[in-house]
């Protein structure tokens, strides 16, 4: 069981993954500031929520 454990967390831990789940896990702020600058793509390393996602 610790072994299947394991294994489950590090196929769930792979780049395809977390790619398909990030909108569900960190959806994009755009519809919640009203400054469209804070949620824009450029803006994105200064996002308010505190998200530090590398360029």
């Amino acid at each position: 069981m610790t072994i299947l454990s394991v294994v489950v967390a590090l196929a769930l831990a792979t780049k395809p993954v977390r790619w398909l789940f990030r909108p569900l896990v960190e959806p994009r702020p755009k519809w919640l500031f009203t400054d469209p600058a804070l949620a824009s793509r450029e803006g994105r390393r200064n996002d308010p929520t505190g998200s530090r996602r590398p360029r």
